[in-house]
């Protein structure tokens, strides 16, 4: 459609492989560092993303957060240090099984595929469980030595370090325990001068991409449609949909076109009527939810859902999937996702 708009935001949004360090053979860094040079990170975006999103670097952070640096190296595609850091794992060439599921994230069990391929180029014995959907997020994330997942970020960087690299965190899905890194956590948190505490996460990023059990191949756009119609969207590299508050902060113009010519609140909302008809007093916004931004991005979402015969709380599809998957999912529904 000509009034319909494809925008893309760089967020915050990542999917990972995620190795439990406390379970063999993912409790030996070489071998964590094998697999995390083998794993063609370029490839992944262009096939699976489309070309939506950027290269990760074995953290979580990238340009999009705040105090973000810039210094660390980032880990390329490389046969060769993969082969090396295999062999000085010792490990003993048996299957290395990577679970994965649909649910995962999009286009999960096709990267587990690019995956294999590029670390069996090196040498290495990856092999890939393809499970169901259902109790993948109570049955396998969290709880399994090598799985897919996804992070959908956090504001800042010390959410997101807290969240899910602190040794004690519940979400610690990689099992990662390093004193130091958690004693940097609490000194970057209470650090009031910037400078230092952007050094502080500089060297949080350098332990987690040199020791960690995370491999960060990608971080996900946010790809939306959005109609000439909608008024007062804006970016937000949290999370899709605004970060889940489109339905509060916009409105449809043709509201506000359709209310001022009727001179007010005469014209007809949803089935409601100011009567008589009469300016937008207060009076009358009270009887029938009228202008104001607010009040009018309900109007637009009772309309929409109208349209497409969802319930008010399920004006889009695709919010529709993500609250059906929240329900189902035991990590986005705590607002992991």
């Amino acid at each position: 459609s000509p009034t319909v708009n494809v925008k893309n935001v760089s967020g915050r949004g990542h999917y990972v492989f995620i190795m439990r360090t406390n379970v063999p053979p993912f409790d030996n860094n070489h071998l964590r560092l094998a697999l995390k040079y083998a794993i063609n990170r370029v490839e992944m975006v262009d096939k699976i993303l489309d070309g939506y999103g950027g290269i990760g670097n074995d953290t979580p952070i990238n340009a999009a957060y705040p105090l973000f640096d810039d210094s660390l190296p980032q880990r390329e595609f490389s046969v060769e240090e993969a082969a090396k850091h295999y062999k000085a794992s010792g490990h003993d060439g048996s299957p290395i099984e990577l679970i994965v599921a649909d649910t995962a994230f999009p286009g999960a069990v096709d990267a587990a595929a690019l995956f294999q391929q590029s670390a069996q180029a090196a040498g290495i014995p990856l092999t890939i469980k393809r499970v169901p959907n259902d109790g993948y997020w109570s049955d396998v994330w969290n709880v399994m030595p090598f799985s897919a997942s996804y992070w959908g970020g956090r504001p800042v960087q010390d959410q997101m370090y807290s969240t899910a690299y602190l040794s004690t965190a519940d979400w610690n899905d990689t099992a990662f325990n390093n004193p130091e890194f958690d004693a940097l956590i609490l000194k970057a948190r209470g650090e009031t001068d910037l400078v230092k505490r952007k050094a502080y996460y500089a060297e949080l990023a350098r332990i987690l991409h040199d020791t960690g059990g995370v491999i960060v191949p990608m971080f996900n756009d946010f790809v939306e449609a959005i109609s000439d119609n909608l008024q007062g969207w804006v970016a937000n590299p949290n999370q899709e949909l605004m970060d889940g508050n489109v339905s509060h902060v916009t409105w449809l113009a043709d509201l506000y076109r359709h209310a001022d010519s009727a001179g007010g609140c005469g014209a007809k909302h949803s089935g409601a009527v100011c009567d008589p008809p009469e300016p937008c007093e207060p009076a009358c916004r009270t009887r029938v939810g009228c202008p104001g931004p607010h009040a009018l991005s309900q109007l637009a979402r009772r309309r929409v859902a109208g349209r497409s015969g969802q319930g008010p709380d399920q004006w889009s599809g695709h919010l529709y999937r993500h609250r059906q998957a929240s329900r189902q999912h035991p990590v986005s529904g705590k607002c992991r996702g």
